[in-house]
């Protein structure tokens, strides 16, 4: 049995949907896009696999500014995961925007994103597409670093105080 892994990932959150390889729902969930999310995302996976004797798991995340990095790179580096032959692919959001119109009767809501990635994922056609270029990852580390911070105060994370620590000499 082969699972697939579509995520709708934000700035706070992961919208996930788990379809079989026959499409139908084997689960969905929210958890936070940080390494505690990440890592109730990967028990999840790893819970659902092992209790289905699984070959493969393909995951699958629209690259959606730096927030699209972090679980992607966390995902495709974890041991754990590698035992089920687990690949991430971080998809072009028009691919699954022009993939979303062959769906007649569905709205533009996270949940919904999360099933068509995963079904995007389902049919095979993507690509490998984890590694960045180098010099973009010190900033989306920085990122993904302050992004905690606009939820512990009351501030935009490129607010005058960012801006002011960002261009600090």
């Amino acid at each position: 049995m082969r699972l697939f892994v579509g995520l709708d990932v934000s700035s706070f959150d992961m919208k996930g949907c788990i379809l079989d390889q026959e499409g139908s729902k084997v689960d969905t969930f929210t958890v936070s896009n940080d390494l505690p999310g990440a890592t109730v995302l990967k028990e999840r996976i790893l819970g659902l696999a092992k209790g289905r004797k699984v070959e493969s798991v393909k995951i699958g995340l629209e690259s959606t500014s730096v927030y699209s990095f972090h679980p992607s790179m966390f995902l495709h580096y974890d041991e754990d995961l590698k035992v089920f032959d687990t690949q991430v692919f971080v998809i072009n959001p028009k691919q699954i925007a022009n993939f979303k119109k062959s769906y007649s009767d569905m709205n533009k809501t996270d949940e919904i994103d999360a099933f068509v990635i995963a079904d995007y994922v389902r049919f095979g056609r993507n690509q490998m597409s984890i590694v960045k270029e180098s010099q973009y990852v010190a900033l989306q580390h920085l990122n993904f670093k302050c992004s905690n911070f606009s939820h512990e105060v009351d501030s935009s994370a490129f607010g005058n105080a960012m801006m002011d620590l960002f261009l600090e000499r």
